[in-house]
């Protein structure tokens, strides 16, 4: 037992699991494997197939097939979402996957046409949408928002991990099998996955929320209870951010795709090169959601997480540019490819986590709906429009790979704009959601929300900024002396009086006020909300300071955190 501590304690620590989530970590974790041998083989076999059959100039119109199945599939589910448990609903997903990929494998063994080649490339996207509904779905109910930022990249390697294995494994099965029947292997990927959903949502069934409490509220038509302007605003920018984020993907893939079937112009080299890139690819992945993904959320949080996958396609459009500037073909072929690499590196770590975290805030009754909506409806709404438009460019304007590309950095920059302004209402939303309702139904105890009047918390005496920085830092100190002398029972007047401070600095102010009627309380729901509407509001160095004081650590790590913390305050200042 002392050994396999040993060896795992460090892993846990590295990862940032903590105490009580690992054994919930490693069932996700072979969950998102199983996804990855789906998501790998299939890849791989139908873009071959389907190049085999047309060329990269027909890549819209698959994708206005593609968008076309994926929206009326997302309907049919929105609406399943409201009338299905939580475990059917889930189960409906994998058994429609499956039946899908099976019925068009034999479709086109059996039938000499290109038609379920074209089926098979469009469907791959719909399965890979429905298998992100399924698991994040179910690890979103899982994981409260903190718990989202650390674990999210994690959980989502075995995906990677298989999309890799997959990818190696490749070019020696596809001499042997045959390119087509790398889809008999995806299917076995769906059952096990199947198998492993099955025993998740029966092992933490208490950590799966019935439809949300409300606690303001007496009924449904009291107004607090309807969704406010900030609240539609939210779910606006979120459908908004996830419709730009798929144009890029299909710009970027006509690129690339154009790119590959002109180096490489038979099946079976294709094929080889896809499972190769994939693999290359998916080590990007792997690096990106067990070391750079958590790191990058839990030190810079969701808004910049946001901002670096489009900055990072900006930077690769301006090397194609420069390539096309100076007439290198190869420089361009180089750069969309590497475009590419940070494309899969990224679009499915680093940016979809923060987008996922995005869907945290919301009532607990609302993820799933909003979340069906983003992906399916959305994105199969922009994706249809992307095709049409990309089908007219290239077929008719004759649009070629940098055109696409300028295309594609004028998209980025409206992507970053967009992140800019959503966060004012992730913050509302969080506070809100306190507000409102329970988080889970982890959360047993009904609290009473505590309706401050406007005297009972403006102090009488108006601080200053700089005041205020001092008397924290100064709070802060005492708060380490009783720490580093094992009088941890004295920090919660010092908390109080620090989110008294933050009125002063803070506005509105009503949202510290808020934040503290959850953030002392011993319910960890309410807390991990709380802590991340504080975290959004703090800048550096203020936030480096307060955070550690309220965040769930080892009095021990807190008292080390907050060292560090004063340390490089003194030292700027």
């Amino acid at each position: 037992m002392r050994l396999n501590n040993r060896i795992y304690q460090p892993i846990k620590h590295a990862l940032h699991i903590q105490q009580g989530e690992g054994r919930m970590v490693s069932y996700l974790l072979l969950h998102s494997f199983c996804n990855g041998i789906t998501i790998g083989f299939m890849g791989a076999s139908i873009s071959a197939l389907f190049l085999m059959r047309y060329t990269a100039a027909d890549l819209p119109l698959m994708y206005i097939v593609s968008t076309s199945m994926t929206f009326f599939t997302g309907i049919i589910y929105h609406r399943l979402s409201k009338k299905l448990r939580f475990r059917r609903l889930l189960t409906f997903n994998l058994c429609y996957s499956f039946s899908l990929i099976l019925l068009l494998t034999l479709a086109h063994r059996t039938i000499d046409v290109p038609l379920p080649a074209l089926l098979l490339a469009a469907s791959f996207e719909l399965i890979w949408v429905m298998n992100s509904l399924e698991f994040w779905g179910l690890t979103g109910k899982l994981f409260d928002v903190r718990q989202a930022k650390r674990l999210y990249g994690v959980v989502g390697a075995g995906e990677v991990v298989a999309i890799i294995l997959s990818g190696f494994m490749i070019p020696f099965i596809v001499p042997i099998i045959g390119t087509v029947n790398l889809l008999f292997i995806a299917l076995m990927g769906t059952s096990l996955s199947l198998v492993m959903m099955r025993i998740i949502t029966y092992r933490y069934a208490d950590k799966l929320p019935l439809p949300a409490v409300m606690l303001v509220a007496d009924s449904p038509s009291d107004p607090r209870a309807r969704p406010d302007r900030s609240h539609r605003q939210y779910v606006f920018l979120i459908f908004v951010l996830v419709g730009l984020t798929v144009s890029t993907l299909y710009i970027i893939d006509v690129a690339f795709y154009d790119q590959a079937s002109r180096l490489y112009p038979d099946e079976a080299s294709l094929a080889t090169f896809l499972g190769l890139f994939f693999s290359v690819a998916g080590i990007l992945q792997l690096a990106s959601r067990t070391i750079f993904t958590g790191r990058l959320l839990k030190r810079y949080g969701v808004m910049i997480g946001l901002l670096v996958f489009p900055s990072l396609l900006i930077l690769g459009g301006i090397g194609v540019l420069i390539g096309a500037g100076i007439g290198d073909v190869m420089l361009i072929a180089g750069a969309v490819i590497l475009m590419k690499w940070v494309d899969r590196g990224l679009r499915y770590t680093l940016n979809q986590s923060t987008i996922l975290i995005l869907y945290q805030p919301l009532p607990t009754d609302q993820r799933v709906p909003v979340q069906v909506r983003a992906e399916s409806n959305i994105e199969a709404v922009a994706g249809f429009s992307v095709g049409i438009f990309l089908l007219f460019l290239t077929n008719t304007i004759g649009f070629g790979t940098v055109e696409l590309v300028l295309l594609m950095i004028v998209i980025c920059a409206l992507w970053i704009i967009i992140v800019l302004h959503i966060r004012k209402p992730y913050v509302t939303m969080l506070v809100q959601t306190l507000i409102f309702q329970r988080v889970t139904t982890t959360d047993t105890i009904l609290m009473p929300i505590i309706v401050s009047t406007e005297e009972s918390f403006l102090p009488i005496e108006v601080l200053d900024a700089t005041t205020v920085h001092l008397t924290i830092f100064a709070e802060a100190e005492t708060a380490l002396m009783y720490l580093e002398t094992g009088e941890a029972d004295k920090l919660y007047d010092t908390k109080q009086r620090i989110l008294r401070l933050l009125v002063h600095i803070i506005h509105p102010p009503v949202l510290i006020l808020e934040i503290e009627q959850h953030i002392l309380l011993p319910m960890k729901e309410r807390r991990a909300y709380a802590l991340e509407a504080l975290e959004m509001l703090l800048m550096s160095p203020l936030k480096a300071v307060v955070m550690p004081l309220y965040e769930d650590l080892p009095p021990d790590e807190q008292a080390k955190k907050l060292r560090e913390a004063l340390y490089r305050a003194s030292e700027g200042g």
